[in-house]
């Protein structure tokens, strides 16, 4: 399934928050921010983990660039 940045968010220019590595429940590491324009064309992947990890609580998205990273679901609108 297709991701791409909430609207509201896009239309604003915001930039929101993707990260390589989570280690708490709601905390990632070194984020790299994203614009529209990175999501555009990403994919949402399956989850590799189990509901007890930290990383159950965050969307696994793959850009059109290969690059995967862990988002916050509230940052996504799926298409």
């Amino acid at each position: 399934m297709r991701v791409r940045m909430r609207n509201d968010l896009a239309l604003r220019g915001d930039l929101v928050p993707a990260y390589e590595v989570v280690i708490y429940p709601d905390e990632g590491v070194d984020p790299r921010y994203l614009t529209a324009g990175d999501l555009d064309g990403a994919l949402n992947l399956p989850d590799l983990c189990g509901d007890d990890e930290p990383e159950y609580n965050f969307n696994r998205i793959k850009l059109k660039t290969g690059e995967i990273y862990y988002m916050h679901g509230v940052d996504l609108d799926w298409i």
